[in-house]
């Protein structure tokens, strides 16, 4: 048996856990992962309002000096842990159990929202598909069915290019969505849309039933898939004219951006979004690797993958939306949004291609592989996702840095595991980042602090009757992911306090901040000495004991406390 898989502490004994089947199986999932998470469609609607090249230095050294630090701080965590995030975050610091669990109510929430994003794709597809005979998508010619008046199709004269972006648009809101003009009108059930979050659902179950070996091999398809995709879009835009003209733009550097507090907070919150922090998801996918695992190299790895599918997203979609622009001589200000409307831009932008109907299903499927965390296009998931974003990652955050760095304390945490990696590089250079940890929980109360400062509710729901209510639904959802991090230390101070070791209040309240890794505490319990759960002994499942002995120490009840050999 492989003793890697097993925690050295006699204390946490840890259920055995299944493995990557390759090391490849782990890196290529971290890709998909980072790849589906890389927020594609507001990169080139950031970088014009805070600065262009100015905001790509800003985002590079977010990503070395932040992201880089937190991703092998949560590989390593996993890896040592070998668990999820709610007992990988108990194992750190029990008083701050309740953050691992927060973390996956968190990604319940975004998951619950992407899913209604993946019925929108689904939807469009099946609306393309139904019309496969005709030359053009369904939303470039006007249908009594979806359109107003007036309507002009993209093959007219008179076409312009708002009048393509309003097509698709009109075409979402009435044909897929059918939406209300209201929060407070649900309107009827649009069966295509539930068909469609029930079928995503069901691709995630058929994804994770068979366990972490299974999912290593469809991580490879649902990397190499999108990435092809991305590269054909960006073979057809590159070698269409006006392709440069939006990167122009994009491209304007203004380095007084660089003193702009905005700018660096855009930067900061895009790279955390953007290499999928917040969410706990590298606990997870560490706790499969051995703990003797180069957390420094795979988490450089990462950051590098990330760099390079983000400029290459970012170079496709700028091109494709230039050669929009350069057509009918609209402002970059017109064809540049954030969450579902670029979408929809870049499918007016597709529509206008020689054969649209391959182009416009090419964008569909490579944003349907992705599955971004993007904003959602109806009201509610609108209204939800925004007041997410305003508290809940950043708090989550902050809390998972302060129990790391602070409590745990990140030195030590480099300690462990620079005693499990081989190379000697890393091993070096592993402590100056882990180091940083200590200063990072800054940023994400930095980031909290800006946007509170800058909140107001009427720009949420910015062409939209707002009412007070909405607010409070938007705060009890924000309110309601985090509740799980109080409920976790009251509870865990109330049971130390009662039950746990020690005399004094504040004997028993340490042992709810010290790591049960270093500070063993046996249980008070009478152990049998002839049973299933007897140290030394396995009862056989075909040979078992006739009459199991019960067995009481005499020094049952005597605590001690030992620190172990981590």
């Amino acid at each position: 048996l492989n003793t890697e898989n097993r925690m050295s502490s006699a204390f946490i004994i840890e259920e055995w856990r299944d493995l990557w089947s390759y090391k490849g199986d782990f890196v290529i999932t971290c890709f998909a992962y980072v790849f589906s998470q890389s927020s594609l469609l507001s990169l080139p609607k950031l970088f014009i309002e805070n600065g262009g090249g100015a905001f790509a230095i800003a985002y590079l050294v977010s990503l070395l000096f932040c992201c880089l630090p937190l991703i092998m701080m949560e590989l390593s965590i996993g890896q040592q842990c070998a668990s999820a995030p709610p007992k990988s975050l108990f194992n750190i610091c029990p008083l701050l159990a309740g953050v691992g669990s927060a973390f996956i109510l968190y990604s319940l929430v975004i998951s619950s929202l992407l899913a209604s994003y993946v019925s929108y794709i689904l939807s469009f597809l099946v609306h393309l598909f139904t019309n496969i005979e005709e030359a053009n998508p369904p939303w470039a010619l006007c249908s009594s069915e979806w359109s107003t008046v007036p309507c002009v199709d993209n093959l007219a004269i008179n076409n312009s290019g708002q009048t393509s972006l309003n097509n698709v648009k009109e075409f979402f809101d009435l044909s897929v969505l059918n939406v209300t003009t209201r929060i407070e009108e649900s309107g009827d059930l649009q069966w295509m849309l539930i068909s469609g979050i029930a079928g995503s659902w069901i691709l995630v179950f058929l994804a994770l039933f068979l366990g972490v070996k299974w999912l290593g091999k469809v991580c490879y398809f649902t990397f190499i898939i999108p990435l092809l995709l991305l590269l054909t879009l960006l073979v057809k835009s590159l070698s269409s004219n006006g392709a440069n003209h939006l990167l122009q733009d994009v491209f304007e550097t203004d380095w007084n951006a660089l003193l702009k507090v905005e700018t660096w907070v855009q930067a900061f919150a895009q790279s955390l979004y953007g290499t999928g922090l917040c969410f706990g998801a590298y606990i997870t996918l560490g706790s499969f690797n051995k703990r003797n695992n180069n957390v420094f190299g795979d988490g450089l790895l990462i950051i590098v993958i990330h760099t390079a599918l983000s400029a290459l997203g970012f170079v496709t979609l700028s091109a494709m939306l230039g050669i929009f622009k350069s057509k009918f001589s609209i402002p970059s200000s017109v064809v540049l949004t954030d969450g579902f409307s670029q979408i929809l831009n870049l499918l007016a932008s597709a529509s206008h291609f020689d054969q649209p109907q391959l182009w416009s299903t090419l964008v569909l499927m490579l944003f349907l592989f992705l599955f971004l965390n993007i904003l959602a296009g109806f009201y509610a998931s609108q209204l939800m996702m925004k007041f997410i974003d305003l508290l809940c990652p950043w708090t989550l955050l902050a809390f998972e840095l302060f129990a790391v760095a602070w409590l745990y304390c990140a030195h030590l945490l480099a300690r462990d595991t620079s005693r499990l990696i081989s190379n000697k590089p890393s091993k070096f250079l592993l402590f100056p980042f882990f180091e940083l940890l200590y200063i990072l929980p800054a940023v994400p109360i930095f980031i909290i602090v800006i946007k509170m400062w800058n909140y107001n509710f009427r720009d949420i729901l910015k062409d939209n009757q707002a009412s007070p209510w909405m607010e409070l639904v938007g705060w009890s959802v924000s309110t309601v992911i985090l509740l799980p991090i109080i409920i976790g230390m009251l509870y865990c101070t109330v049971k130390t306090c009662i039950h746990g070791p020690g005399f004094t209040l504040w004997e028993k309240f340490k042992y709810t901040i010290l790591s049960p890794i270093r500070y063993e505490v046996p249980k008070v319990v009478s152990v049998p000495r002839y049973s299933s759960t007897a140290p030394g002994y396995v009862l056989l499942p075909h040979a078992p004991l006739a009459e199991p002995e019960q067995f009481n120490d005499i020094y049952s009840d005597r605590q001690q406390t030992r620190v172990s050999k981590i």
